[in-house]
């Protein structure tokens, strides 16, 4: 049997929002991807590209293997001032890639809206 959810109201979305912010699991993770993208945060270098994509996939398990030819693909798309203005655009290029040797477009969009979301949180909520 399952459980009946919650009705969803603003005062369970900021008390499971604090516990998501206090919680000593998710805390590092979070000041950790906050240093890094306050060190990297254009989308122009393959390097500083590569280390936040290798990031945000190990630890959100988004299961992207091949993180070299997705941050390629993101910085091929010099989407910064899309995720600057907020542009959904820049979440849909950096979700829609087509790996070597698949015959399909794959569509990421988990990884892509964090991705996203950690430049311009405002924008794009994971």
């Amino acid at each position: 049997m399952f459980s009946l959810l919650p009705k969803p109201t603003v005062e369970l979305v900021r008390e499971l929002g604090g516990r998501f912010d206090d919680d000593p699991n998710t805390k590092p993770i979070e000041e950790a991807i906050t240093v890094l993208m306050s060190q990297f945060p254009r989308n122009e270098d393959i390097r500083h590209v590569l280390l936040k994509v290798t990031t945000i996939n190990a630890l959100y398990s988004t299961n992207i293997y091949a993180v070299i030819v997705l941050a390629e693909h993101i910085v091929h798309y010099n989407i910064d001032s899309l995720l600057a203005s907020g542009d959904p655009e820049a979440l849909e290029l950096v979700a829609r890639i087509q790996f070597k040797g698949d015959r399909k477009e794959r569509h990421n969009y988990s990884f892509a809206s964090k991705y996203c979301s950690w430049h311009n949180q405002a924008a794009f909520p994971i």
